[in-house]
């Protein structure tokens, strides 16, 4: 599904705020207003597709065994000395709990994420030092 599909369907799903419609708002407005509140779903889901084609799956970590490079754009040029892991985790049958193993005096940061791109936590040595948890 492209980027114009997923418009349609939010406009057509009704994911333009009900507040916009009763402000005598025009056609325009409203059309920003859908592609602006939708557009992170977007990428999230462009990215998820990207990632599962490198042999990500649901509910498992995935774990970059490189370095990345100037070259590497999977969402934003990332750090060039850091290893990155992510995963995909489906909510739809409860909450999951996510452990972080101790590090010792290793830096470690896992962004929880929602699809808006936002985070909800940020787990690791800045909240609990190295001990885990």
């Amino acid at each position: 599904m492209n980027r114009r599909n997923l418009l349609v369907m939010a406009g057509a799903l009704g994911l333009v705020p009900a507040a916009a419609l009763g402000q005598g708002s025009d056609a325009a407005t409203l059309a920003r207003d859908a592609y602006l509140f939708s557009l992170p779903w977007i990428e999230m889901a462009t990215t998820r597709a990207r990632v599962f084609k490198r042999g990500a799956r649901p509910n498992s970590i995935y774990h970059r065994r490189n370095l990345s490079d100037h070259t590497d754009r999977s969402v934003t040029t990332p750090n060039n000395d850091t290893l990155y892991s992510l995963a995909w985790i489906d909510l739809t049958k409860g909450p999951v709990t996510l452990t972080i193993p101790p590090s010792g005096k290793r830096y470690v940061s896992a962004a929880i994420l929602n699809m808006f791109t936002d985070n909800d936590a940020v787990l690791g040595t800045r909240l609990n030092g190295g001990a885990g948890g």
